[in-house]
This record gives structure tokens, C-alpha cells and sequence, in this order.
């Protein structure tokens, strides 16, 4: 547990977990990424993003020329990193389905990156 956190400088519940990789999130290119990543950094905690391979040349290219602070960029990460992430996060945005459930069963606050989704009762409170 403590690897994942010490390797990306981050203390448990003082951190955001953010994953971008649905085509409506990134298709906008560089300019939608770096909207997303300038409310990112406005935000008092770090962000750390696990980067999907679709994600990851516009995220890049977004850190190199903007040189934001508080993002975290990170290999993809396997199912119990995933885990352990999202269960000590103090939040989680993100456009996937699955983390969105996972944020819910878990009791973390998530905000959903999507225009709709499958899981309406995240949506609640």
C-alpha cells in the first residue's frame, strides 16, 4: 500500500483519482484535455490519473506546455492498486462506468466526467 503512494507523493484521503478515456472526453483533442486539466488544477488536492494509452499523448503534451502542479500521471494500474486508489481518495472524477460504481459501493464522493450515465443511482446526494 504504501509503494503505490510514495512513488506518486501522495498521502492517503489527500488526493483525487481522475481517469479520462471515453471517446466524448478526449475526442475534443489537446484544447478539451486542457479545460479538464486547468479545473483539475484548481483543485486543492493533487489529481492522480492512472493514463489510459488513448489519453496519454494528449496528457502529456497538456503537462509540457501548461506545467501544471497538481496532476499526477501514472502508469495504468492493476485491479487491487485500482482498488486500494479509489478507496483512499477523497474523491474520484472520472468518465468510466466502472470506477463510478466503485467510487459509489466504496462511499467515496465521485463526480461523474459524462453527460449520462448507466448508473443513475451514483447520482444521488
Amino acid at each position: 500500500r504504501t509503494a503505490i503512494f510514495g512513488r506518486l507523493g501522495i498521502r492517503p484521503g489527500k488526493y483525487r483519482l481522475a481517469t479520462l478515456h471515453r471517446a466524448e472526453t478526449t475526442d475534443g483533442g489537446l484544447d478539451a484535455i486542457v479545460r479538464i486539466f486547468d479545473a483539475f488544477e484548481r483543485l486543492p488536492d493533487p489529481v492522480v490519473i492512472p493514463i489510459h494509452p488513448r489519453t496519454r499523448p494528449l496528457a502529456e503534451q497538456a503537462l509540457a506546455e501548461r506545467g501544471y502542479k497538481n496532476i499526477r500521471l501514472t502508469e495504468p494500474v492493476g485491479y487491487l492498486e485500482m482498488l486500494l486508489l479509489t478507496g483512499d481518495a477523497r474523491q474520484v472524477l472520472t468518465d468510466s462506468g466502472g470506477l463510478q460504481k466503485e467510487a459509489w459501493f466504496m462511499g467515496v464522493p465521485c463526480v461523474t466526467l459524462r453527460s449520462e450515465t448507466e448508473w443513475v443511482e451514483t447520482l444521488a446526494g
